[in-house]
Parts: structure tokens; sequence; C-alpha cells
């Protein structure tokens, strides 16, 4: 076991006399999550957590009427089917 440690922190002394290994090792990997939350943010504006959306209703049926109420209560914003331009999403 001791010498498995010895290669570990011989490994580790080369790695880190070279000054690239600090980019590689940091640098790196925060513009890479950087870019990825970039990429992979919504639509709209990120901190809005009540979004308008549309909903066409279709079903009259009571499990339609506690869907919409349960929507109001969390406080999103519901639209009209007439009123389409301003939804972020649509069910």
């Amino acid at each position: 076991m001791k010498r498995i440690l010895d290669i570990g922190h011989l490994d580790l002394r080369l790695f880190f006399k070279h000054r690239s290994a600090y980019v590689w090792l940091f640098a790196i990997p925060l513009a890479f999550v950087y870019f990825m939350g970039f990429a992979n943010r919504g639509a709209g504006d990120p901190y809005n957590r009540t979004p308008p959306v549309l909903i066409e209703n279709a079903d009259t049926n009571f499990l339609s009427k506690i869907f919409l109420d349960e929507l109001t209560a969390q406080k999103i914003w519901l639209l009209d089917p007439t009123n389409r331009e301003p939804a972020a999403r649509v069910i």
C-alpha cells in the first residue's frame, strides 16, 4: 500500500510542477461549466419563476379543473388561447 501512495504522491508532484497543470485542473473545468450552463438555460428570463403558460383545455372533466386550480394556486400566469404571443410554454 505504501508503494501505491508513493507512486500517487510522485505523480502529483510531477503534475503540479508545470503551470499548465493548474489551468487544466481549475480554469478549463470552470469554463466548461459556464459554457454548458449558458448553452442549456431555458427561454426567457431565468429568474422568472412564473412564466406565462398557455393551456389549451380540450377536456372539461373534473381532473382538468383540478389541474387548472393547482396551477393557479402555484401562481403560474395562465393565458387564454386567444393571447398566444407572450406564452413561454404551451400545454
